[in-house]
Protein backbone atom coordinates (compact mmCIF):
# COMPACT_ATOMS: atom_id res chain seq x y z
CA UNK A 1 0.00 0.00 0.00
CA UNK A 2 1.08 3.67 -1.05
CA UNK A 3 1.36 5.98 1.72
CA UNK A 4 0.77 9.52 1.28
CA UNK A 5 2.40 12.29 2.65
CA UNK A 6 2.06 16.40 2.50
CA UNK A 7 3.70 18.12 -0.20
CA UNK A 8 2.18 21.27 0.48
CA UNK A 9 4.97 22.39 3.04
CA UNK A 10 7.65 24.72 2.04
CA UNK A 11 11.04 23.16 1.53
CA UNK A 12 13.58 24.84 2.10
CA UNK A 13 16.05 25.92 -0.41
CA UNK A 14 19.87 25.14 -0.08
CA UNK A 15 20.31 28.42 -1.68
CA UNK A 16 18.41 31.29 -2.73
CA UNK A 17 20.09 33.94 -5.25
CA UNK A 18 18.01 36.93 -6.30
CA UNK A 19 19.40 38.93 -9.16
CA UNK A 20 17.68 42.88 -9.43
CA UNK A 21 19.19 46.13 -11.40
CA UNK A 22 20.35 48.04 -8.60
CA UNK A 23 20.91 51.02 -10.48
CA UNK A 24 21.38 51.75 -14.61
CA UNK A 25 24.95 50.70 -13.94
CA UNK A 26 24.73 48.38 -11.62
CA UNK A 27 23.25 44.95 -10.89
CA UNK A 28 23.11 43.77 -7.40
CA UNK A 29 22.96 39.50 -6.69
CA UNK A 30 21.93 38.35 -2.87
CA UNK A 31 22.99 35.22 -2.28
CA UNK A 32 21.75 33.30 0.77
CA UNK A 33 22.03 29.43 1.72
CA UNK A 34 24.82 27.38 1.15
CA UNK A 35 27.53 27.10 -1.39
CA UNK A 36 28.87 23.82 -2.40
CA UNK A 37 29.25 21.56 -5.35
CA UNK A 38 25.20 21.09 -5.43
CA UNK A 39 24.36 24.49 -5.46
CA UNK A 40 27.47 25.93 -7.23
CA UNK A 41 26.04 25.29 -10.78
CA UNK A 42 22.64 27.21 -9.81
CA UNK A 43 24.91 30.58 -8.56
CA UNK A 44 27.32 29.79 -11.97
CA UNK A 45 24.49 30.20 -13.89
CA UNK A 46 22.92 33.35 -12.67
CA UNK A 47 26.02 35.13 -12.27
CA UNK A 48 26.65 34.37 -15.97
CA UNK A 49 23.11 35.59 -17.05
CA UNK A 50 23.57 38.43 -15.04
CA UNK A 51 26.48 39.58 -16.63
CA UNK A 52 26.29 38.00 -19.97
CA UNK A 53 23.57 41.17 -21.08
CA UNK A 54 24.92 44.78 -21.60
CA UNK A 55 28.30 45.21 -19.24
CA UNK A 56 27.44 46.04 -16.25
CA UNK A 57 29.31 47.04 -12.46
CA UNK A 58 28.33 43.86 -10.28
CA UNK A 59 27.37 43.41 -6.58
CA UNK A 60 27.29 40.23 -5.49
CA UNK A 61 26.02 40.29 -1.73
CA UNK A 62 27.21 36.92 0.63
CA UNK A 63 26.19 38.19 4.03
CA UNK A 64 23.84 35.44 3.64
CA UNK A 65 26.05 32.62 2.81
CA UNK A 66 26.16 30.04 5.45
CA UNK A 67 28.67 28.12 4.05
CA UNK A 68 30.83 28.20 0.94
CA UNK A 69 32.80 25.06 -0.47
CA UNK A 70 35.98 26.01 -3.10
CA UNK A 71 33.25 25.97 -5.89
CA UNK A 72 31.78 29.03 -4.77
CA UNK A 73 35.44 30.72 -4.53
CA UNK A 74 36.44 29.33 -7.77
CA UNK A 75 33.22 31.03 -9.18
CA UNK A 76 34.30 34.47 -7.08
CA UNK A 77 37.33 34.15 -9.40
CA UNK A 78 35.46 33.41 -12.99
CA UNK A 79 32.99 36.15 -12.51
CA UNK A 80 36.06 38.88 -11.39
CA UNK A 81 37.76 37.40 -14.62
CA UNK A 82 34.54 38.32 -16.44
CA UNK A 83 34.16 41.53 -15.38
CA UNK A 84 37.77 42.78 -15.62
CA UNK A 85 37.72 41.42 -19.13
CA UNK A 86 34.47 43.69 -20.16
CA UNK A 87 35.98 46.89 -17.75
CA UNK A 88 33.50 46.82 -15.30
CA UNK A 89 33.89 46.42 -11.50
CA UNK A 90 32.98 43.45 -9.28
CA UNK A 91 32.36 44.34 -5.39
CA UNK A 92 31.51 41.93 -3.05
CA UNK A 93 29.44 42.46 0.41
CA UNK A 94 30.71 40.25 2.87
CA UNK A 95 29.73 42.00 5.71
CA UNK A 96 30.63 40.06 9.10
CA UNK A 97 29.91 36.60 7.57
CA UNK A 98 32.88 34.29 9.12
CA UNK A 99 31.83 31.50 6.89
CA UNK A 100 32.57 33.64 4.16
CA UNK A 101 35.89 36.21 5.36
CA UNK A 102 37.07 33.14 6.40
CA UNK A 103 37.20 31.26 3.60
CA UNK A 104 38.28 34.28 1.56
CA UNK A 105 41.24 35.08 4.36
CA UNK A 106 42.51 31.72 3.87
CA UNK A 107 42.81 31.34 0.21
CA UNK A 108 44.16 35.08 0.28
CA UNK A 109 41.03 35.53 -2.24
CA UNK A 110 40.57 38.71 0.32
CA UNK A 111 43.43 40.26 -1.07
CA UNK A 112 42.34 40.25 -5.02
CA UNK A 113 38.19 40.61 -4.28
CA UNK A 114 36.82 44.32 -3.60
CA UNK A 115 35.15 43.21 -0.25
CA UNK A 116 33.03 45.19 1.33
CA UNK A 117 31.30 45.03 4.96
CA UNK A 118 27.96 46.92 3.72
CA UNK A 119 25.90 47.27 0.87
CA UNK A 120 25.90 50.68 0.03
CA UNK A 121 29.57 50.77 0.36
CA UNK A 122 29.89 48.19 -1.93
CA UNK A 123 27.10 50.06 -4.45
CA UNK A 124 29.63 53.46 -4.06
CA UNK A 125 32.55 51.18 -5.31
CA UNK A 126 30.70 50.25 -8.03
CA UNK A 127 29.61 53.97 -8.98
CA UNK A 128 33.24 55.53 -7.58
CA UNK A 129 35.28 57.84 -10.04
CA UNK A 130 37.39 55.08 -11.50
CA UNK A 131 34.58 53.35 -12.27
CA UNK A 132 32.97 56.27 -13.87
CA UNK A 133 36.04 56.68 -16.37
CA UNK A 134 35.64 53.23 -17.18
CA UNK A 135 32.37 54.03 -18.65
CA UNK A 136 33.30 57.20 -20.51
CA UNK A 137 35.59 55.05 -22.22
CA UNK A 138 33.76 52.32 -22.94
Amino acid sequence: MLESFDTSRAVTEPLNVTVSEASPETILCVVAGEVDLLTGPILRDKLTVAIGGTPSHLVIDLSGVQFMASIGLSILVEILAAQEAASRHLAVVVANNEAVTHTLQTTGLDQVLDLHAALAAAMMACAGPTNIEVLHDA
